[in-house]
């Protein structure tokens, strides 16, 4: 019994497609280059609830192109109003430009903007720079037992990466 042209047509696209997606996983990926394994991450940050601060870390580069970087990132920061540190995702892009966020934990000290010494935050924290200049938003919740802050912090800042 003669098959119809369209099972013949599925039948032989079953068989060379499996065997095309295989060639095509053998071809090394040239978009990748090689390079330093670490970036290095440092900066100034001018915001609530920080203050001036100063901020450094590293960032595990787990993929690189010719014209950006990924990995994760690790950033502890002190300022005059409190200290904080941060793990999450940073991409590294051209024209000096990277775009970090990360889960980080704030803990608010001296004489803080917008909220009272001793509280601790947990919450996100996302930077984006262009040019070694950007801005920083973040949103924390604050630790229970600390009554007098607001549950929900919003922070916001001018960052300058070196």
């Amino acid at each position: 019994m003669p098959r119809p042209p369209a099972v013949l047509l599925a039948l032989l696209f079953a068989l060379i497609a499996p065997a095309a997606a295989h060639a095509q996983a053998e071809v090394p990926d040239t978009t990748r280059i090689r390079g330093r394994p670490i970036e290095p991450i440092a900066g100034v940050r001018l915001g609530y609830p920080m203050k001036l601060s100063g901020f450094v870390g590293l960032a595990l580069v787990d993929h690189r192109t010719k014209d950006d970087w990924s990995g994760w990132s690790l950033t502890v920061e002190r300022g005059f109003g409190g200290a904080q540190v941060g793990i999450g995702k940073t991409v590294g892009m051209p024209f000096h430009s990277t775009a970090r966020m990360q889960l980080a934990v704030l803990r608010t000290m001296g004489d803080p903007w917008l909220v009272g010494p001793d509280r601790t935050w947990v919450g996100i924290d996302d930077t984006l720079t262009f040019l070694h200049a950007g801005f920083t938003l973040s949103v924390f919740a604050r630790v229970p037992g600390q009554e007098f802050d607001p549950k929900v912090l919003i922070a916001a800042g001018l960052v300058v990466a070196l």
